[in-house]
């Protein structure tokens, strides 16, 4: 696991706060960039972490007065990286509350039966 060198909320601390830290991944080819972003105080702290295919690691943090202007870096940043070739990988926590309807077994394959075709009757 990544060392963290920032002071992130842990998830004790955030609970409290109701603001979690919110994770972005991109990646371009073997390298992965990590934004994170959470509450520190009064401002709203972006840490980048870039991973090199080598290994190496280097590491920005950023703090921002408002949510609105952390929105507007990032917001920045995104489009940025997707110009120079990064892609997105995924986003954390995962908000979503209800079951992956991907998993689920269903009781019947038929469920389109409206394209199925007509069916002739003699």
């Amino acid at each position: 696991m990544r060392e963290n060198r920032y002071d992130a909320p842990t998830t004790e601390d955030t609970a409290s706060s109701h603001y979690e830290v919110r994770t972005w991944t991109f990646a371009k080819g073997a390298d992965e960039l990590t934004v994170e972003q959470w509450l520190d105080g009064e401002s709203v702290a972006v840490a980048l972490t870039r991973a090199y295919e080598t290994g190496a690691e280097t590491a920005h943090s950023y703090a921002f007065a408002d949510q609105s202007s952390a929105d507007q870096f990032h917001a920045n940043l995104d489009k940025a990286l997707l110009e120079f070739g990064w892609s997105f990988v995924g986003y954390l926590p995962q908000r979503r509350t209800h079951e992956d309807r991907r998993q689920r077994l269903r009781s019947s394959e038929r469920r389109r039966w409206w394209t199925d075709g007509a069916l002739l009757l003699e």
